[in-house]
């Protein structure tokens, strides 16, 4: 095709002088000039953003439903172009100017109704470079959208689509957290609102965490406490007293180790691993106390097979996850209203 023409002003023109602009450096300039090529082609009366696309060698990106109408080809197209861009600018390391690309092309509903994939996979792309450039909040916008998103599928009844934003859900909400830990900077999480579904898969996500993490001497809370400290504030009480447990118990396997000449802690640790304990207990209490005297107890299902690793858990709702068909320990752990927490330990089959 001849594609659109190459007079100084032309849509093709501007996008050659940012890509020149991007080689040199100057990214911000070029950001300019990226975006007012694609103001002038949709505006051109004898050229289209598709041409200007083809011209400039825009890889063409695969619709995993037909396009059923011309606005939809040219909001196709502007999502083609957008991603082009992005791609430019990540490739030159320029996260931060690669973002509004990105997150210009997540207003396109054309991608969620056309290719959930490719939609749900541009969340994680804003996601993961909001979280690198430290822009919580812009990484939380997303989730939130990307939640959103889900909801929208399960209401059209759109089961694949569905599943495919639970699952980007999800991995957003592990890397959240790891990374985060990983700064140490977990305790943000504690500054942003997270309702509903998201605030679940924001405890399952820290659940998931908290085994790895480190409990001894880590600056700031561990992922234990600062799952406890969300589930008190959103009212999770049974949550938080499983969570204090688990941390006591996590503790009580390190001492142990560690008294028997195979742990990593000296005798120096050990003090503070026992003080740490004693808290994690007490926090438990403080938890439990919130709750219906008929309720002030956790269970956990303990040594489970390798098969169900996962399937256990501790609750304060009077129900317990046992592996099923599998055989354990239940750790019962009443609390009798007098200061004192009751652990007890039966094997189960």
């Amino acid at each position: 095709p001849a594609g659109p023409p190459t007079a100084a002003g032309s849509p093709l023109h501007v996008y050659l002088g940012g890509e020149t602009l991007l080689r040199e450096g100057r990214y911000a300039a070029a950001a300019r000039a990226f975006e007012g090529a694609m103001r002038g082609a949709e505006a051109s009366r004898t050229s289209s953003l598709c041409e200007l696309n083809r011209a400039v060698g825009v890889p063409p990106l695969s619709t995993e439903a037909p396009l059923e109408s011309a606005a939809e080809r040219d909001e196709w197209a502007r999502y083609e172009y957008l991603a082009a861009v992005r791609s430019s600018f990540d490739a030159a390391g320029q996260a931060d100017a690669a973002l509004p690309f990105a997150k210009r092309a997540l207003e396109l509903r054309v991608i969620e109704e056309r290719a959930p994939k490719a939609y749900a996979g541009l969340h994680v792309v804003a996601f993961k470079d909001s979280l690198n450039l430290g822009r919580l909040a812009d990484a939380h916008e997303v989730l939130t959208d990307l939640h959103g998103c889900a909801s929208s599928a399960h209401r059209r009844v759109d089961k694949e689509a569905e599943a495919i934003y639970r699952e980007r859900r999800a991995d957003c909400f592990n890397t959240l957290v790891s990374v985060l830990h990983a700064r140490g900077g977990v305790a943000q999480l504690a500054k942003l609102r997270f309702d509903g579904e998201l605030r679940s898969e924001l405890f399952l996500a820290l659940r998931r965490h908290a085994p790895a993490s480190d409990v001894h001497g880590a600056a700031g809370p561990n992922a234990y406490e600062l799952l406890y400290a969300l589930q008190l504030q959103y009212g999770d009480y049974g949550g938080a007293a499983r969570s204090m447990f688990e941390l006591s118990a996590r503790l009580e396997n390190d001492v142990a180790a560690a008294a028997a000449g195979g742990g990593a802690l000296h005798a120096p640790d050990l003090a503070g691993a026992l003080s740490r304990r004693a808290a994690a207990l007490s926090g438990c209490i403080v938890a439990l106390e919130q709750r219906p005297p008929e309720a002030r107890y956790v269970l956990e299902a303990a040594d489970p097979p390798a098969e169900a690793a996962g399937a256990a858990g501790a609750f304060g709702d009077g129900s317990s996850r046992l592996p099923p068909g599998g055989a354990g320990r239940l750790v019962f752990a009443a609390y009798d209203g007098d200061g004192r927490l009751d652990i007890r330990a039966e094997p189960t089959e």
